[in-house]
């Protein structure tokens, strides 16, 4: 048999040229069932012999390099087809190099001259074709333009490259799963947000939960779980420990058909806008707190100065009375005297009325140091200056003294040698008078007999203690509570700032302290003061 067997597609028709290297010589070949079978192929199908000549092709072939039949290819070469030499010689060399090496070349993809947007892709098989015993006889061609193939990858590499940009590049912690539940994609930006990386992600027993914050553990999964659009924020741990907020949104992933593909769940950082409320926050509670704090400081300065105010208005008032006392007191001083020297005659009157004259001259002198002592304790005091809280407390007593003799309360005091501190005496002698009147008004009105105050002034620890106690009974642990809020009385005809001011000025202006407590049968007052150590 030879190398290649010619046939006819029917007794009109020229002679055709085939290998029939593969064709067992007793089989039957029906040459225009071949002929109809390559001729149908899409690929453009090429034949040459062992010199390069053509000896036939398919009518794909034939059309593609412009031939109106596909005989007229038999015996010219690539040169006659291909006006740039430089192509023929490539595709020569090429043939003879498939034919010396005897090994095919299977689907090389190239591309045609011109600029890349006009220029065509090809993609050739070049097949050896052999003889009976083996001797490589020629070449089988075949090649396809897949021209729009390469563009239409092409286009889809870019649209992936575009989408991988937009998914992957960023600023939100996306992830994706699909309807069955599965993890299928985590955005990269996940390690800017959270410092742990995609791999770390997906390595995760029940993600996303270890980066959850997990008191919203619960929140979260009810989130998850459902299956429609919507959002909600939570807290998440960064890697290295920074508390952060996200808000974080789902949504439906469907194809272009409109198929459920899962849900897409995408983060955003808004931890900076969490921080700015909060600090928003604070500053409108601490503007409240300070706007209040300034109420409360005028009121209570307001207070303050209305307080010495009148004290200061008593003070002139009083002086003002001992102005119109003086004179008629000097006038009784005078008719004395002449009673006295009236009654020179009679020895023994002369005697009683000596004591008797002695006796109202001291009252009269009394009664003006009182005057003196009243008009100075009130007297408002500009500058702070050394003080002895004994000599304090025993002025006041010494003014108290009729008013708690009268009602017939006993008074013990303790003045020691100590109790030098420093500030200003008639304000400590304001709070130990509120001291001692309030403990007057617990005795009267809650002991028939046997009333008593204890005072006592002693250094302690580097501190002055004053304690003033009576035994007018224990006050209920209720009002014991408030004693001390302004505006807070039990008395029909009381103010409820006395207990309020004392305690501002012992605690503002001494910056000691005012408690109060019960003991056995009555109450204690105990003031601590600093105590003013000599130069």
């Amino acid at each position: 048999m030879s190398d290649l067997c010619e046939y006819r597609d029917d007794p009109g028709s020229s002679w055709q040229h085939v290998p029939f290297s593969y064709l067992d010589e007793d089989i039957a070949f029906d040459a225009f069932a071949f002929r109809q079978i390559i001729d149908s192929l899409p690929q453009c199908i090429f034949w040459k012999d062992a010199s390069g000549r053509f000896l036939g092709c398919n009518r794909t072939g034939a059309q593609a390099i412009g031939l109106a039949d596909a005989e007229e290819i038999v015996g010219k070469t690539d040169y006659d087809f291909h006006q740039d030499s430089h192509v023929a010689d490539f595709l020569c060399n090429e043939d003879e190099e498939v034919m010396a090496a005897g090994i095919p070349l299977y689907r090389q993809l190239s591309q045609g001259s011109g600029a890349p947007e006009v220029a065509r892709w090809y993609e050739t098989t070049k097949v050896p074709l052999r003889s009976a015993n083996g001797t490589v006889v020629g070449l089988l061609i075949a090649y396809e333009d897949v021209t729009e193939r390469q563009r239409s990858e092409a286009a889809l590499r870019q649209a992936n490259e575009h989408l991988d940009v937009a998914a992957n590049y960023t600023q939100n912690w996306n992830w994706w799963v699909d309807p069955h539940g599965q993890l299928r994609w985590i955005s990269p930006s996940v390690e800017t947000l959270c410092g742990y990386s995609v791999f770390d992600c997906f390595g995760m027993d029940d993600y996303p939960f270890p980066v959850v914050h997990p008191d919203d553990h619960a929140a979260m999964r009810d989130f998850l779980s459902h299956q429609t659009s919507g959002e909600w924020e939570f807290r998440f741990r960064h890697q290295d420990g920074r508390l952060l907020w996200g808000r974080i949104d789902r949504r439906h992933v469907v194809d272009r058909h409109g198929r459920f593909l899962g849900m897409r769940y995408s983060v955003h950082d808004i931890t900076a806008r969490k921080e700015a409320e909060q600090e928003l926050m604070d500053l409108n509670l601490s503007l409240e707190k300070r706007v209040a704090e300034a109420i409360a400081a005028g009121l209570e300065q307001e207070r303050l100065m209305l307080h010495q105010s009148r004290h200061a208005a008593m003070g002139e008032m009083i002086s003002i009375i001992a102005h119109q006392w003086r004179q008629p007191l000097t006038t009784l001083g005078l008719l004395l005297q002449n009673i006295q020297y009236d009654s020179l005659g009679d020895a023994r009157e002369q005697a009683a009325l000596a004591r008797r004259y002695e006796q109202a001259f001291q009252l009269i002198e009394r009664m003006s140091a009182t005057i003196d002592d009243f008009r100075d304790f009130f007297r408002p005091v500009e500058k702070l200056a050394a003080m002895n809280a004994g000599d304090c407390l025993a002025k006041v007593l010494v003014l108290m003294d009729a008013s708690l003799r009268h009602a017939q309360i006993q008074v013990e005091s303790r003045l020691g040698a100590g109790g030098d501190t420093f500030g200003k005496a008639n304000e400590l002698g304001q709070v130990l008078l509120n001291l001692l009147t309030n403990a007057k008004d617990a005795l009267v009105g809650h002991r028939q007999e046997g009333r008593r105050i204890e005072c006592a002034v002693e250094d302690a620890d580097g501190t002055v203690r004053i304690r003033i106690a009576n035994n007018g009974g224990p006050i209920p642990a209720e009002q014991m509570e408030r004693i001390f809020d302004p505006y807070f009385t039990t008395k029909e005809d009381g103010t409820g700032l006395g207990l309020y001011i004392a305690r501002q000025i012992v605690e503002g202006h001494f910056r000691g302290t005012l408690a109060c407590a019960n003991t056995a049968d009555g109450v204690e007052f105990s003031l601590v003061l600093p105590r003013r150590h000599a130069a």
